[in-house]
């Protein structure tokens, strides 16, 4: 007992119906409850008052909000003892000798409306201040009594991307440090982006913290509509207000799981110490999408973005086999398998010509994979009245650089072979001209640029 007010304490969250955890204050003259709600958050088990001050011991380790870990003091009891920055907050001072008290400051700073006024409490509104305890001081004719009020930082809020994602549920993430202060966290979700008046709230698993530093907080979902977007917020609140994360949005599963292809199905060749550029695409899937090399290797020079663009400079030829991976915005994923091949400079390796009959004759041969090879083909006149020709064919060597031309249905680019074939002892001559995609001619590599021949059956050649 202080005065004309006694302090109870114990194991108790209400008195006549009123709510005062474990703590509270009761006038002498009529037992009514006074205004004064430290709101401890467990039992206290002993009290002690010494001139102004209430000592208070029990197995709480917050008052209102504050660390107080099994020990409270206070000067001259305040209610509530905390508030936010920006002041406001209507604060109720219980002792003695308060008639006719004319200010109350904080940390030097006067209070507003002072009211309510009497021997043993007297009610004020806080100024604005930074965050921090400061003294408070009640100006009487008889003196002055100090007690303390401390100015809450409000938590910090940070809204993260859902997570375990499916078409039913999902996890809502954020991050709050509480700035010393007991926090409420909860998950707003709206199906409205920046619209939250009727969303659904949810109280995040860690839903209360004390210290400083950053915690991690979730909620899980369940219930929700498959393939439907949802946007949410994190919300932290404590005595030093509320603040609201940023948006982040979401989108559920399909019902089942979705099938993610991979473009173009095949990958165009490139050139040795050129410049190599093609980007891989997915669809069926969720946008974005993040692609990496599963499996396999990239020709040497080559580098495969996040973004599904394969470039750079291949530096060896050859053809290399690799497998990249798409995963979506929902971590489902899908792969598909490429054989990539990088060409030399073009090359006509080796001609050889088969005459089958006088109307088929085959010219064949290698070069460098996927170039172009030019086919000059003349023939003169074995006899006198027949005129000579030159014919001209093109020809792609395939992925394994063999190339053939068969002129009994091949049709040339220039000049057109005799409808009735060529009669024995024609003279015939190919030459070959290899060139690549970007127009680079090429060379002539182990048999001449020239093959020449004189036509009799059967006969091949090289």
């Amino acid at each position: 007992m202080s005065g004309g007010t006694v302090y109870a304490g114990g194991d108790f969250t209400t008195i006549g119906g009123t709510t005062r955890n474990y703590l509270a204050a009761i006038n002498v003259s009529d037992g009514s409850l006074t205004s004064w709600d430290p709101n401890a958050d467990n039992t206290v088990n002993t009290l002690a008052v010494s001139g102004s001050t209430l000592y208070a011991g029990g197995g709480f380790v917050a008052i209102g909000g504050q660390l107080r870990a099994n020990l409270a003091v206070f000067d001259a009891p305040i209610s509530p003892r905390s508030g936010p920055l920006t002041g406001g907050t209507i604060v109720t001072i219980i002792g003695t000798g308060f008639t006719g008290a004319t200010e109350v400051t904080f940390d030097g700073v006067a209070g507003t409306g002072l009211s309510g006024v009497s021997d043993t409490q007297l009610m004020v509104t806080a100024p604005a201040h930074a965050a921090g305890a400061v003294d408070v001081v009640v100006t009487t004719p008889g003196g002055t009594a100090t007690s303390s009020f401390t100015y809450q930082a409000p938590p910090v809020a940070t809204t993260n991307a859902a997570t375990n994602l499916s078409a039913s549920g999902a996890t809502l993430n954020g991050s709050v440090t509480a700035n010393g202060a007991s926090t409420r966290v909860q998950f707003e979700l709206t199906r409205t982006s920046g619209d939250y008046t009727n969303a659904i709230t949810t109280t995040a698993t860690q839903s209360s913290g004390l210290g400083s530093s950053t915690t991690t907080v979730s909620a899980t979902l369940s219930g929700l509509n498959a393939n439907t977007t949802y946007y949410f917020r994190v919300v932290a609140t404590s005595v030093g207000g509320t603040t609201t994360g940023s948006e982040q949005s979401f989108t559920t599963n399909l019902d089942g799981t979705p099938t993610i292809s991979l473009g173009p199905v095949s990958l165009p060749s490139g050139k040795i110490s050129t410049v190599y550029t093609q980007t891989i695409s997915a669809t069926g899937g969720t946008a974005p999408y993040s692609f990496t090399l599963s499996a396999g290797s990239l020709p040497s020079g080559l580098t495969l973005g996040t973004n599904g663009k394969l470039s750079g400079t291949p530096t060896v030829t050859g053809t290399t086999t690799f497998t990249v991976t798409a995963t979506d915005a929902r971590g489902f994923t899908g792969n598909a398998r490429y054989e990539l091949l990088i060409r030399s400079h073009p090359t006509v390796d080796y001609t050889e010509i088969t005459v089958k009959s006088l109307k088929e004759i085959i010219i064949s041969g290698t070069a460098t994979p996927e170039c172009t090879i030019e086919v000059e083909l003349s023939f003169d006149a074995p006899a006198a009245g027949q005129t000579a020709a030159v014919l001209i064919y093109r020809v792609t060597a395939d992925r394994n650089g063999i190339w053939s031309i068969n002129t009994l249905t091949a049709t040339p680019v220039s000049g057109s072979f005799p409808a009735n074939g060529l009669p024995l002892g024609t003279a015939l001559t190919v030459q070959t001209t290899p060139s690549d995609a970007e127009g680079e001619g090429g060379s002539v590599g182990t048999t001449p640029a020239v093959v020449a021949v004189r036509l009799f059956l059967p006969m091949i050649m090289r």
